[in-house]
């Protein structure tokens, strides 16, 4: 049985924030302000791309994470435990990492708005190399980024002594710690 506030304590366990002082000089100025504001546009063009065909999501709340990480704690945390847009927003923050979905969305826009560019708005040759330069670093840095947060890899050891122990990349972990995993 959980005890008195352990529901609490549940719901607020991926908290990122505390409360801590703002970056000095944004306490009290018209630039916290501004990058309040900036955030809540990002979560409100990120709330179209989730029904928007083509329009991305995910990079728009990161925007919008760094914005409130630097104007209000108490957004910044809301969006890090949002049910829907946190764990994007987690995986990206924590271990880079872009699902496969996002990535296949991303290059195929890339190449759709290059094929727009070279067809239908270029008179020349410039524009189109230009935006190529531009897009192809973009989609290969997408594409070789991680699909999956990495997995802890625990694994048993033989001691001299006969003992069984268990490690991991994080250092030792007991028996019963390994048993549960």
């Amino acid at each position: 049985m959980l005890g008195p506030g352990s529901a609490d304590k549940q719901r607020n366990k991926n908290i990122l924030v505390e409360n801590r002082p703002l970056p000095e000089g944004l306490s009290n100025c018209w630039l916290r302000w501004a990058l309040f504001i900036f955030g809540w546009i990002n979560i409100g063009i990120g709330a179209v791309g989730v029904v928007v065909p083509g329009l991305p999501t995910t990079i728009f709340l990161i925007i919008a994470l760094w914005a409130f990480s630097k104007s209000s704690d108490r957004f910044q945390s809301w969006l890090w435990n949002h049910p829907r847009f946190g764990p994007n927003v987690r995986h990206w923050h924590n271990h880079r990492v872009i699902p496969v979905r996002a990535k296949i969305l991303a290059v195929v826009m890339m190449i759709s708005s290059l094929a727009i560019i070279i067809f239908f708005v270029a008179e020349d040759w410039i524009l189109p190399v230009t935006v190529a330069l531009v897009m192809v670093p973009a989609a290969v840095y997408v594409v070789t980024r991680a699909s999956v947060p990495p997995q802890e890899a625990i694994v048993s050891v033989e001691n001299a002594d006969g003992s069984t122990s268990f490690r991991s990349r994080f250092g030792d972990v007991k028996a019963n710690d390994a048993d549960n995993n």
